[in-house]
């Protein structure tokens, strides 16, 4: 019997400039995905297509006009956030459109938009207040209309809203369990004669845990002082939060402006906390009707709308994985340094997502399958196997120039490391290059063969930049030397162990464990990848790292024997530990070599014509 497919209704508001290219690419997303989870979309279109600030200024329109419109189009769109609220409607895309009417609906419905900013085990929940202050309010102007003045207020009613839902969105984003030690509020409170402060203290009170206000400079020399630590949560005015976002941005490693989308809360009881996706950039009036404008954060928030409110697990994190793929390959629009039209740049992504979907019935994108649900369904991997039986990556960790002198007595010597592991690699690339006579190449499962094996090279990164406080402080304290900076000959491999050019490399700035890199564990999860098979530098540090995070993730772990160096402990008793501890099991060059079906003498040959193709 096949199942009824469920609805997900969608709001949808058009800006002028590109807003109707942008409005074409997130209805055919939503719908084309929404299939492959057997969901169906109904989409409801405001009925206006609202100004950008650019259209406002189109045909000679004057001063009175330019008010009239703006009220009109604020109007119009706080009627129709309304009655989508009202029809049960969870949930809004729209594209850009002109500010200052934008703002007014803000202000009405008590808006707030929601940032998280993610780096490692750090994060930044920015609620930013849109309801109150400078961006909001009403412009007065001088009979003669050379002068303009701007009444906004501030209201302890809203702000108490506004801080309720700010709590319950980080325990939502943390988890309930999530011990929440403060709430920070960025404002200029000093030119309020005390007020904001004595209202925190009431806020205090009521929620048990500490919220004050801080000055917009303060909170950027706290930030430059001594960085972000554990979950910070903080509400904003947007006159700091508009600055910030660029910078945090940066910061955090999550892009640029033209590739984001954002999160609008109504919080307003007309609106039932509707909740509004927007693309982040402007309505891009200059490139209207080229088929140039770039459609990432459109297809990023379509792939939200049907992750949050679809159901639809991990295509989320599958689109940004392809969008960011993609980009390094310069596969984008030309804003980006690409070539590529909107049309086939968005048919790209789609073709992309619909293969992956359709490639193994086993993986629906969602988020942990490759890392934890699918494995967990393998009962008795395949010990006999040098795969397990499963879909498998080999790491080469750190092999580097900066390194070489540093491996401990008790390891292999650095000339026996390089042997090994470029006889490990050797036999893993002929294999993929060599299929025997009399063996059909289709007569062994991809998932157990040594020819899928994917080679992935780990590479450390450590810029003085790249540190954190405790990093630099311990560098400082046993007289490290910097090691392995971008740009020097020390960052590069260990000659002949480098990558091929069909062979991914990840860097990690100033880290141990490359699963703390986003790009790296979404690669592991989208491609699949169940078994980890660990080579490099230094068993008790990198190596040691990512096998206890692979292990957490569900994920299986070998050893190549022969093939890790040690920094400071006998590399005997780390293989103990590891063995003990992740249960990973150990490799014999040997059983690499049997497993290829390569001969050491044609796997030498094979890879000598490698090196001279690639």
């Amino acid at each position: 019997m096949i199942s009824k497919p469920e609805v997900l209704e969608v709001g949808l508001a058009i800006g002028q400039g590109t807003g109707p290219e942008l409005a074409d690419v997130f209805v055919k997303t939503l719908n084309q995905l929404a299939r492959l989870f057997n969901v169906q979309v109904q989409v409801h279109r405001s009925s206006r297509i609202y100004h950008s600030y650019q259209s406002l200024f189109s045909a000679g329109h004057d001063l009175r006009h330019i008010r009239d419109e703006t009220a009109q189009d604020a109007a119009h769109y706080e009627d129709f956030c309304k009655k989508q609220a009202a029809q049960g409607v969870k949930v809004i895309f729209r594209t850009a459109f002109t500010a200052q009417s934008l703002y007014l609906v803000r202000q009405h419905l008590e808006a707030v938009k929601v940032e998280l900013f993610h780096k490692h085990a750090v994060d930044i929940l920015l609620i930013r207040d849109q309801a109150q202050g400078f961006y909001t309010g009403s412009n007065t102007y001088a009979a003669d209309a050379l002068a303009v003045s701007r009444a906004c207020q501030f209201d302890k009613a809203i702000f108490g809203r506004i801080v309720s839902y700010a709590l319950s969105r980080a325990r939502e984003s943390w988890g309930e369990d999530t011990k929440i030690n403060s709430l920070t509020m960025v404002y200029k409170h000093h030119l309020f004669d005390g007020v904001f402060d004595v209202w925190a203290q009431e806020w205090s009170q009521k929620h048990g845990l500490p919220i004050q206000f801080i000055q917009p400079d303060t909170m950027n020399r706290n930030i430059l002082a001594f960085g972000v630590q554990g979950h910070q949560l903080i509400i904003a005015g947007n006159e700091y939060a508009d600055i910030m976002e660029v910078l945090f941005l940066d910061m955090f490693d999550q892009g640029v402006q033209e590739t984001s989308y954002s999160e609008n809360v109504y919080l307003a009881p007309a609106t039932s906390k509707l909740v509004e996706y927007q693309t982040v950039h402007g309505s891009a009036d200059d490139l209207t009707g080229q088929g140039i404008v770039n459609p990432s954060a459109t297809l990023k928030a379509a792939a939200t709308i049907l992750k949050r409110h679809g159901r639809c697990k991990g295509i989320e994190s599958a689109m940004d994985y392809i969008i960011e793929t993609l980009e390094q390959q310069k596969i984008c629009t030309p804003d980006r340094g690409g070539t590529t039209t909107t049309a086939a740049y968005v048919c790209t992504i789609l073709d992309y997502l619909t293969n992956l979907h359709s490639q193994s019935a086993n993986f629906s994108f969602t988020p942990r399958l490759a890392l934890g649900s699918h494995t967990k369904q393998i009962q008795s991997p395949r010990s006999s196997l040098l795969t397990l039986g499963l879909k498998t990556g080999l790491l080469i960790m750190d092999f580097q120039k900066d390194f070489e002198a540093s491996i401990y007595a008790c390891s292999p010597p650095l000339p026996t490391l390089v042997k090994n592991i470029s006889r490990l690699l050797s036999s893993i690339r002929s294999a993929q290059n060599y299929v025997p006579s009399t063996v059909s190449s289709k007569s062994t499962s991809t998932s157990s063969s040594i020819e899928d094996i994917e080679i992935i090279h780990i590479r450390f990164i450590g810029d003085p930049s790249y540190q954190s406080p405790p990093w630099r402080n311990r560098n400082a304290m046993t007289n490290r030397s910097e090691s392995c900076i971008s740009g020097t000959e020390g960052a590069d491999f260990i000659e002949p162990i480098k990558p091929q050019r069909n062979e991914r490399v990840f860097d990690k700035r100033s880290l141990f464990d490359p699963f703390m890199v986003p790009d790296f564990e979404k690669y592991i999860r989208v491609k699949g990848i169940q078994h980890l098979i660990l080579a490099g530098l230094y068993g008790d540090v990198c190596v040691d790292a990512t096998a206890r995070s692979a292990f957490q993730r569900g994920l299986w772990i070998s050893i190549v024997e022969g093939c890790v160096g040690n920094l400071d402990f006998r590399l005997s008793d780390w293989e103990n530990f590891a063995g003990k501890v992740y249960g990973a099991k150990m490799l014999s060059l040997d059983e690499v070599a049997v497993s290829s079906g390569v001969t050491d003498k044609a796997a030498a040959k094979l890879e000598g014509i490698r090196s001279k193709l690639v």
